[in-house]
């Protein structure tokens, strides 16, 4: 089923990542011990959804797809999907962009029929030091939204 982003806006325009790409013009991380690890909190038939915010090249997203789980990803700049960089090249139906501070929600499409995807996980690397203090009680709103009952929010925190 195809997924579709509704967003106030669609990229966080005054994110510094955006107007001077850094780490979305570079950043391609990926850890397979840590998707290992992730994987065995969940039963072996379950397929894991996954949503990462500031994706940046979406490579963490692909690996999920390529571990035979469901993800998704949305970054809050333009640079690596308007470049087709890294995994916006292969997967651009799974990645998105928009501002996360702002109120957003993904939908799986069948015909005329939209349903709201909720995630297992949502992940956020190296994202909460972009963002300004006063918009964190927003995106907290927008990852409660897509978390499923007893859901996990993991994230990093650059120094």
């Amino acid at each position: 089923m195809p997924l579709i982003l509704r967003a106030e806006r669609d990229c966080a325009y005054d994110s510094p990542d955006h107007l001077v790409p850094w780490g979305t013009r570079w950043d391609r991380s990926t850890n397979g011990r840590f998707n290992e690890k992730l994987w065995h909190l969940y039963p072996q038939t379950k397929v894991v959804k996954v949503l990462d915010l500031g994706c940046s090249g979406g490579d963490f997203v692909r690996s999920c797809i390529d571990d035979g789980q469901f993800a998704a990803g949305i970054e809050g700049s333009t640079f690596s999907r308007d470049h087709k960089r890294s995994a916006w090249a292969v997967i651009p139906e799974y990645l998105f962009t928009c501002d996360i501070t702002r109120p957003f929600q993904l939908f799986f499409q069948s015909g005329s029929e939209e349903q709201k995807v909720k995630f297992d996980v949502v992940t956020s690397w190296e994202v909460m030091e972009h963002l300004k203090e006063e918009d964190l009680p927003a995106l907290a709103a927008n990852v409660h939204a897509h978390l499923c009952p007893g859901g996990l929010w993991i994230m990093s925190v650059a120094n």
